[in-house]
């Protein structure tokens, strides 16, 4: 019975090993792509994140055009 509980507790142990090693190897790989399409980004031209605009809701755009019509009319 102790046997069987520690051959079990192995392989539970195994397989959670697996698991961690998996997840260590996905994240690497992840971050490797993140790295090579940045760099693949960087010769072509480059990416400039200070060019991408914030997102508005529709009722806030709404709300802007009646409370502040001059604010809104210096976004377009």
């Amino acid at each position: 019975m102790v046997n069987a509980l520690t051959e079990r507790e192995a392989k539970i142990k195994k397989a959670f090993q697996i698991v961690y090693d998996y997840r260590a190897e996905a994240k690497e790989a992840s971050q490797s792509a993140t790295e090579t399409m940045n760099s693949l980004a960087e010769e072509i031209g480059g990416i400039d994140k200070k060019a991408v605009k914030k997102v508005y809701r529709r009722a806030d755009l709404i709300r802007l055009r009646m409370q502040d019509p001059d604010r809104y009319m210096a976004m377009q």
